[in-house]
């Protein structure tokens, strides 16, 4: 059996509206404005390290991102609400596969890593973000919204986390993260 975990997110949250950070994020992502989805805004949200959720109008679009990471990290250095970032979460509402998939997104994280296949404290706030601007496309059970994320596929590490969100547009209350996971490596630390 493989190992499944579960999360509950708490979060805050903080929407860019000015438009010319906007560009320079799209720009971080070497895209530009126009490519953007903007239907949703672009969000600092934080469980505990923060990170930009960022909508991109299409699927090709968000294969089409290449992070310049010095521009996104000038972004983050610049801004007094989101110093300190960790990384950019984008986003399409656009999927791969059809089913309970709601979203695919890239994580780029920076610190020499380039980008993640799979990151649930990323996958949390966007699930809670969806859910709050009421863009699921899913019919809530019971008051909980039930859908997957997908990540990774644009570095053939294909990811599925799946979500439940209790609550409202408008009015998140709970979000909760599951996933399966895999063995990638092994290593001994010593102190």
């Amino acid at each position: 059996m493989e190992p499944r975990w579960w999360w509950r997110a708490g979060c805050w949250s903080f929407e860019i509206e000015d438009s010319q950070e906007q560009a320079d994020i799209a720009r971080s992502l070497g895209l530009a404005r126009e490519d953007l989805d903007e239907t949703l805004p672009i969000q600092a949200v934080s469980t505990g390290n923060t990170m930009l959720l960022v909508p991109i109008r299409s699927l090709r679009d968000l294969g089409n991102c290449r992070p310049n990471q010095n521009l996104l990290d000038d972004i983050f250095e610049r801004n007094d609400v989101f110093r300190g970032g960790t990384g950019c979460y984008a986003f399409t509402r656009e999927t791969i596969e059809i089913g309970a998939a709601r979203a695919h997104a890239r994580f780029f994280v920076g610190m020499g890593i380039g980008e993640d296949p799979a990151t649930g404290s990323a996958a949390g706030p966007l699930g809670g973000y969806l859910v709050h601007h009421g863009a699921t496309r899913v019919e809530p059970v019971n008051g909980v919204y039930k859908f997957v994320i997908e990540q990774g596929d644009f570095i053939n590490r294909p990811s599925r986390i799946g979500l439940e969100v209790k609550g409202e547009p408008g009015k998140v209350e709970e979000v909760r993260v599951s996933g399966t996971s895999v063995v990638v490596a092994r290593g001994v630390l010593e102190f």
